[in-house]
């Protein structure tokens, strides 16, 4: 009997499905401060080869670093952004739309203004993917973080999950946006806006994995 076989009938084994990690990265920098210089966060990311024979896409965690400026304020002083020590609202977080992805299910109801008043705009909740939430954690007010603001989205608390039943044939491109405060592309002024993604994608392909006890 070989040596590899007497491994694996000595080792505990199981088969999976084989998983892939996927982690994205993306920075937008503004070309000025004016409207017609900042940059929409929309994005097409490619995969290197088409992955195939899909079961689900998983978002492990997704953090974003925006300017503070332009984000709710949870520090000191008042504002039409927030109030001092102020709680998690429907403006403290962003929306995550990856057309590739998207599964969640919402109303039509108008969006908010930054103000807590009613906009014109459509909010763009339904048929996106997930929502990265401020990290009340951080004083948004003050100078120490580098000016910048913490969105983020576990799978622990968040479980953004999409399936595909049957498996999905070829998967080769994410298409990606963010929205902030409900309806609105990201314009972010002055600093860049950072966006980090990763992702569990596992397949029908097959893998066997074996525990040591020892």
């Amino acid at each position: 009997m070989e040596k590899n076989d007497l491994f694996k009938k000595r080792v505990p084994s199981k088969v999976i499905n084989n998983p892939r990690k996927l982690m994205i990265y993306k920075k937008k920098i503004n070309t000025s401060n004016y409207p017609a210089g900042r940059i929409d966060f929309d994005f097409k990311f490619t995969f290197n080869e088409p992955i195939h024979n899909i079961v689900s896409v998983k978002l492990l965690k997704a953090s974003l670093n925006v300017d503070r400026l332009h984000s709710l304020v949870t520090g000191t002083g008042n504002s039409e952004n927030g109030t001092s020590n102020s709680e998690a609202t429907s403006f403290h977080y962003y929306i995550l739309d990856i057309n590739e992805l998207n599964n969640v299910n919402s109303d039509n109801s108008n969006a908010l203004l930054l103000d807590s008043t009613t906009s014109t705009e459509v909010n763009k909740l339904d048929n996106s993917f997930a929502s990265l939430i401020l990290d009340s954690n951080f004083d948004n007010d003050s100078t120490g973080l580098g000016f910048y603001a913490h969105y983020y989205n576990t799978y622990e608390y968040n479980k953004n999950i999409k399936y595909f039943d049957p498996p999905l044939n070829t998967l080769k491109e994410f298409n990606i946006k963010l929205y902030p405060h409900n309806y609105n592309h990201i314009a972010n002024r002055d600093n860049g806006a950072y966006l980090l993604l990763e992702f569990l994608i596992e397949t029908t392909d097959k893998l066997t994995i074996y525990v040591d006890n020892d």
